[in-house]
């Protein structure tokens, strides 16, 4: 299994995150988006989008970070779930998590969206977005609340968000799929 990434895509953080905590081990295969690598003739084969993350899987190749990580949710039922087996509850995690990747991410943060969000996790949040387990909804807060500090949202406003992101903050596989830990990272 082959992960195309590059360390500072929330997409593709989202897919390392998914296979850090159901412990699926993968090769990880950089694409320097700066260098517009997404664009040559080779990748291109791989991801007609020219986007990342790509999965490399059984002979297929997976694009868009959601679709993949459903796939390894269902081809890996007996890792870690992401996903709980009742159907009200995951439709409740989906509503985060397209919340999350379908309109905060596009917009790049809207204060507006965050509220809501808010709002959401303020009635499901335990230790973490939907209780007291990893989910799906919080394998796309991770990169999304990290990505909007770069473009200065404050987050005071928002005690419910923070204390999950903490809470996650501590897990291991979180440390690990940081953008700072991935192999094309530059190193400071």
């Amino acid at each position: 299994m082959a992960l195309y990434s590059f360390y500072r895509s929330s997409s593709a953080w989202r897919v390392r995150l998914a296979l850090l905590f159901k412990g699926i081990p993968y090769e990880y295969k950089a694409i320097n988006l700066q260098k517009r690598e997404q664009y040559s003739d080779e990748f291109k084969k791989l991801s007609p989008l020219q986007l990342i993350p790509v999965l490399e899987i059984d002979g297929e190749t997976l694009v868009d970070s959601i679709a993949i990580i459903q796939y390894l949710e269902e081809k890996f039922p007996e890792k870690r779930l992401l996903l709980p087996k009742d159907l009200l509850q995951r439709a409740h995690i989906y509503q985060v998590v397209f919340l999350i990747s379908a309109n905060i991410q596009p917009l790049q943060s809207s204060r507006v969206l965050v509220g809501a969000l808010e709002q959401i996790l303020e009635k499901t949040a335990g230790k973490y977005c939907f209780g007291d387990n990893v989910t799906l909804a919080d394998i796309v807060l991770i990169p999304q609340v990290a990505t909007s500090s770069s473009f200065h949202v404050d987050m005071a406003p928002y005690p419910t968000i923070q204390r999950v992101m903490k809470a996650l903050y501590e897990l291991p596989e979180v440390k690990a799929s940081l953008p700072a830990n991935q192999p094309d990272a530059p190193k400071s």
